[in-house]
């Protein structure tokens, strides 16, 4: 399922063969030089969304539409999906102290596999608005680089 994702986003390096980290920054900095290269000022943001997939990042109720329409999941494979999803519960432990049972209403099992194969379709409709605003933009896993850049006065 890995190499479906590089159809999703041409920037995407992670869980893909022969990109890394490296391949991030080598794009970032090779943009960054050359804009510099053309006398333009550029701007960089960089956006870590730290354990994304241990966070309640990824709603259900908005996951799993991502999932058919991206990835074109449906019918018992989508079930499945919803099943592995819905209805879990979390728990609280400190010391010898333990919360009651809450239900999980977004994200994904902790250490779980999957959490990369939904977070990344999940995450995907923010590219459209980068690039319909021309904003060069590279990811890694949950890591996003913004670029932009333009002409001094």
């Amino acid at each position: 399922m890995a190499d479906s994702l590089l159809t999703l986003s041409a920037t995407q390096s992670a869980y893909l063969r022969y990109h890394s980290t490296e391949t991030v920054v080598i794009s970032v900095l090779n943009d960054v030089i050359r804009d510099a290269d053309e006398g333009k000022v550029a701007c960089l943001v960089l956006l870590d969304l730290s354990s994304t997939f241990d966070r309640p990042t990824g709603d259900h109720d908005i996951l799993l539409p991502v999932l058919n329409r991206r990835l074109l999941v449906e019918g018992s494979t989508l079930d499945w999906f919803r099943s592995y999803l819905n209805n879990r519960t979390q728990v609280f432990r400190a010391n010898q102290s333990e919360s009651a049972a809450l239900p999980i209403s977004c994200s994904v099992p902790q250490g779980s596999v999957l959490g990369q194969v939904e977070f990344i379709p999940y995450s995907q409709d923010v590219f459209i608005i980068f690039d319909t605003h021309g904003i060069t933009h590279h990811i890694f896993a949950d890591d996003k680089q913004l670029f932009a850049s333009g002409a001094t006065s």
